[in-house]
């Protein structure tokens, strides 16, 4: 058993090694940058199913090139559709002039809205997305005669809505969008699809399809909070707020349909803390309801 162990272990530090040596002297090694910056881009593209055009030839590219865009797409990037179609004109040896940047840039919060958009100039039905996506939404299944549910916020919970709802096309809001004649299970590539056959068949550009729903500012905030006293804070809220609309599906929702506004407190699955998440027509009305909520809670905790 100690040979086949140490076998193994010698197996995987030569193997690595070997990758080590490999990576160095590659053309994914990027000058003056960090040596983990550089192997984590590799690792990601590696993930964003670009693994086969990897064992290609790549085209020869500057490190100015590269790390203009990579450095952009890691400043600003909401989602992997958006960093891996960066990539991938860039592999391509496309020059990323700023107006393509512009104009990709919307992706990162549009994808969903001109995905769904595309179902539903064909396909009448239900449409499915958690507490946390934009009003948007609700503007673009409005706009084809579809109603819209909200699920708790996680991939499983929005899929399984879609299940019972019998929806159409769903998803959440980071370029998750999910479409059951595929498969009920959010899919950036089948993303992508949606919004070029989109562009396509209206001959717009993406700020152009963009610009013909309304825009809305979305401010998300943080703060250290107590679970055992989430309810008593929920209360608090409430009382503060005087919302028109409540949803305590996942935390507490609170809306403001004739000011079109919301928000969304709920304790972070992945932190110990508590996410403050609003949305209006104007960054200055959701930061108000975002300050006045953490004060609130504050008062409680």
């Amino acid at each position: 058993m100690r040979r086949v162990v140490l076998a193994l272990a010698t197996f995987v530090l030569l193997g690595s090694l070997a990758f080590v040596v490999f990576f160095t002297a590659s053309k994914y090694r990027v000058k003056d940058q960090s040596y983990f910056a550089s192997l984590s881009d590799f690792v990601f593209m590696m993930g964003t199913g670009n693994a086969k055009a990897l064992r290609l030839d790549p085209p020869e590219l500057t490190d100015q090139r590269y790390e203009r865009v990579m450095a952009h797409a890691r400043r600003t990037a909401h989602n992997h559709v958006r960093e891996a179609v960066f990539w991938s004109l860039e592999r391509w040896g496309v020059t990323v002039e700023p107006r393509l940047v512009e104009e990709i840039d919307l992706w990162r919060s549009d994808d969903r809205v001109l995905a769904a958009a595309t179902v539903l100039s064909r396909t009448s039905g239900p449409v499915v997305t958690n507490l946390s996506t934009s009003q948007v939404v609700e503007d673009v299944a409005r706009a084809f005669g579809a109603t819209l549910h909200r699920a708790p916020v996680g991939e499983v919970n929005v899929a399984r809505r879609m299940q019972l709802e019998g929806a159409v096309v769903g998803g959440e809001g980071n370029g998750g969008v999910i479409l059951p004649a595929l498969h009920h299970t959010r899919d950036a590539p089948l993303a992508v699809a949606l919004i070029l056959q989109h562009l396509a068949e209206k001959g717009l550009t993406p700020s152009e399809a963009a610009g013909r729903w309304p825009a809305y500012e979305i401010v998300k905030e943080k703060v250290s909070f107590p679970r055992q006293a989430l309810q008593e804070g929920y209360l608090a809220l409430e009382g503060d707020l005087r919302a028109e609309a409540k949803d305590e599906s996942d935390g507490l929702r609170l809306a403001w349909p004739t000011r079109k506004a919301w928000l969304h407190v709920r304790p972070s699955g992945t932190e110990p803390v508590v996410r403050l998440i609003a949305e209006a027509p104007d960054a200055r009305q959701a930061k108000e309801l975002v300050t006045r909520a953490a004060e609130v809670l504050a008062g409680v905790a």
